[in-house]
């Protein structure tokens, strides 16, 4: 259930925000009869400076209360609820959650009895009076053409923000303009960085393999020759609960479907040519962002781990490596996992549209490629 009028809520000045939460959460409450005659309502309970928590009235069962990130599109076992205690009190049962609920940030509360009909509600938690900060700072792949099949993206921003809200306020525009639909698939556990600013969008596999259903039915989502934006709506509300500063948008040239894996024997690598100087390695196709990040490491020709610094660029045609000690003169290697992938998701290892043939059945797994390079004296 959605509560009227909940969204308003994010409008009001901390002053009176409790008064119409309170005023709102009772008007929406929404249940079954007990067997006492009283009506089972999920209530939203606290304020902003106690604490908020969910209350069930009109039942003497406990039963199962619990909440999740995000609206009731698809109540699911697959969901993972939000951590929190329930216990029994005078208002009647209340889950108290075990970390802060954020502003702006919708939940839905699931209540199941040990028998009869599930009780569902959903609501926002009310925003603080903020100014706006937050923006999104960059939105991966950054080259200008991407391929038909890409597989992911990265939105990037400069805070952590709510989550559970992706499908309300991003969305991918055709040439007309028009929302491309079912482009994305947007789990309700959606797929954030570890501190929450930023967001990995996947584009519907089963639409990218050749020749299964999906596909057959409707296609891959992008298609060469066409242009394609995303756009970030500036109603997202951060982790604080303030709107983006504002909108954003992003468009690319859609060119052909990219069914090759990567090699890196036609990767150029540059060697440090000071004991402070980087080094380089140039791609001749663009890889995925992310996993540049952390699926090239350098180390001693004997293994040991070099600590530095990463930055990619041009495209994801470009990486850098920035040694926190300068080097010292010796042999060095790269190593590569075979998972790095570039923007179709095919790896060193296979090809993401690779069919499964009784001849791959049992292959061995490809291992981490070493490239090496030599820091001279000078």
């Amino acid at each position: 259930m959605r509560i009227a009028g909940s969204e308003s809520l994010n409008t009001l000045r901390p002053s009176i925000q409790r008064a119409a939460a309170a005023t709102l959460l009772a008007l929406a409450a929404f249940g079954c009869s007990a067997e006492s005659g009283a009506e089972r309502t999920l209530r939203l309970t606290g304020d902003q400076e106690s604490g908020w928590a969910v209350t069930l009235t009109g039942s003497e069962e406990a039963g199962e209360l619990q909440v999740f990130t995000g609206g009731s599109i698809e109540l699911s076992a697959e969901r993972i609820a939000v951590l929190g205690e329930v216990s029994q009190g005078a208002a009647g049962v209340i889950w108290t959650p075990r970390y802060t609920l954020r502003p702006a940030q919708q939940y839905t509360a699931v209540w199941r009895p040990s028998a009869g009909e599930v009780l569902s509600a959903t609501f926002t938690i009310p925003a603080l009076d903020l100014v706006a900060s937050t923006v999104v700072v960059g939105v991966y792949p950054s080259a200008e053409v991407v391929p038909e099949n890409l597989l992911r993206l990265y939105i990037q921003f400069s805070a952590p923000m709510s989550r559970g809200s992706a499908r309300q306020f991003v969305e991918l525009l055709d040439d007309d303009n028009e929302p491309i639909a079912g482009a994305f698939v947007v789990p309700e556990q959606e797929l954030w960085s570890s501190a929450e600013d930023r967001l990995t969008l996947f584009f519907d596999p089963g639409r990218l393999k050749q020749e299964v259903g999906p596909n057959l039915a409707a296609g891959a989502p992008l298609s060469a020759g066409q242009t394609v934006t995303l756009r970030v709506r500036r109603e997202w509300p951060d982790a604080r609960g303030a709107m983006l500063r504002e909108s954003f948008e992003r468009t690319w040239r859609v060119g052909a479907a990219d069914r090759e894996r990567p090699r890196t024997d036609t990767w150029t690598v540059h060697a440090p040519q000071t004991p402070a100087g980087p080094l380089r390695v140039e791609f001749p196709h663009a890889l995925d962002a992310a996993l540049l990040q952390r699926m090239l490491t350098v180390e001693t020709r004997a293994g040991a781990p070099i600590e530095g610094e990463v930055s990619v660029a041009a495209g994801e045609r470009d990486w850098t490596f920035r040694p926190v000690v300068p080097w010292e003169p010796g042999d060095y290697s790269i190593r590569v996992e075979a998972d790095l992938e570039d923007l179709a998701g095919n790896s060193l290892e296979r090809l993401f549209d690779e069919p499964l043939v009784e001849e791959q059945v049992g292959r061995p797994a490809l291992g981490a490629v070493r490239l090496d390079f030599t820091v001279g004296s000078g």
